[in-house]
């Protein structure tokens, strides 16, 4: 890999990978969960999709492919004194709630604060084309929440999005905004202002590469880092087919708290909300009912006392994890956090006290029985 050795680090392997045709994030982390070092997984060719190895080995012998263009060009706007930061997921800023989900981005471009990532927040999202009873209680709501210095996590489109984004500005609290395209990219052309004052009191932050324009694939691929970085969703209106009641199915999966504020039936921009509701989603009519959710949410429980442990013979992972659950509801992604495990050993783990009879599932987490 004579070409390597001018850009020989963890992230110039991590952007190689990345620009590689027919290698998604999903395919991408399918090898991750094997080999958590990139320069090994480029070792594995034989794995790789045809036209990933053909690209791969034409950049091994051609210094002027435009892939080494590509990866340069992404190396030289890392800059850390104007808050431009390149993650890949071995990165200790890399942020841990991120890493739970089935596919989480193998790079995660950062303008702004990147010790904002791994902070608690709640996302807000709903209709780009949201009524004037839509604005005032997004405003009202979103106030409340940042004058309790919550951290607002949303996708910067029009609409909904933005006046999330606007009141946390105006309260002097940070937001994140996940975007659909680069983060050198301005997209709506109408937030270039907004997206300048998020970066300066929050961060813009993206999987896609610098120079990626708005497709519509990406919008609903972003959803899943808007879900996997928050408390809870909070869904303010919606219309029936809209892109906020993905971001609510993710967070479902992902076993975050899904709240949406419901609205008259006559309505076609609460259809989507009043089905979210109908579907045991939380109603949401103030602040305080966002507050009320994610408090007990965020409480991480601490290990009971030992002659509270059970009978029956448990592993020492088994007993590890059944030691943090207690009769409040504690979710999947906060137990696999407080046990350093994978997301998908906390579910393997939980299955099996699950089978013992010792735990049950309830609404936010699991319980004792």
């Amino acid at each position: 890999m004579d070409n390597f050795s001018q850009f020989d680090n963890e992230l110039t392997y991590w952007l190689t990978l990345y620009f590689l045709p027919s290698l998604g994030s999903k395919r991408l982390n399918d090898f991750y969960q094997v080999q958590r070092n990139p320069k090994h997984i480029l070792e594995q060719t034989q794995l790789f999709p045809l036209k990933a190895r053909t690209t791969l080995h034409q950049m091994r012998n051609d210094p002027d492919h435009e892939n080494w263009s590509l990866i340069e060009q992404n190396l030289k706007w890392i800059n850390p004194d104007r808050q431009q930061f390149l993650l890949h997921i071995n990165d200790e800023r890399y942020p841990a709630l991120l890493k739970q989900i089935a596919d989480p981005p193998i790079l995660l471009w950062v303008k702004g604060d990147v010790n904002l990532l791994n902070n608690t927040q709640i996302a807000v999202v709903g209709s780009r084309a949201c009524t004037a009873s839509g604005i005032q209680i997004t405003q009202q709501i979103c106030k409340q929440l940042t004058e309790q210095n919550l951290q607002l996590i949303s996708g910067g489109a029009l609409g909904i999005d933005t006046i999330a984004h606007s009141q946390s500005i105006e309260q002097g609290t940070p937001t994140i905004a996940v975007l659909g395209t680069g983060v050198d990219g301005v997209y709506p052309k109408q937030n270039a202002i907004l997206f300048e004052k998020i970066q300066s009191n929050g961060a813009l932050i993206s999987e896609f590469a610098l120079n990626t324009q708005p497709s519509r694939f990406n919008f609903p691929k972003r959803n899943r880092i808007i879900s996997a970085l928050s408390s809870g969703v909070l869904v303010i209106e919606a219309h029936k087919k809209s892109g906020s009641l993905i971001t609510a199915r993710l967070a479902l999966e992902q076993n975050k708290e899904v709240m949406a504020v419901p609205g008259s039936p006559l309505s076609d921009a609460s259809q989507g909300c009043n089905t979210l509701i109908a579907q045991g989603a939380h109603l949401i009519q103030c602040a305080q009912d966002v507050l009320d959710i994610i408090q007990w949410r965020n409480q991480y429980p601490t290990p009971i006392e030992p002659n509270q442990a059970p009978s029956i013979n448990l592993t020492p992972q088994q007993n590890n994890m059944f030691k943090l659950i207690n009769d409040v509801p504690q979710p999947i992604e906060i137990l696999a956090y407080i046990c350093s495990i994978e997301f998908h050993n906390a579910q393997q783990l939980l299955f099996e006290l699950e089978i013992k009879g010792l735990i049950s599932r309830e609404m936010g987490g699991f319980i004792r029985c």
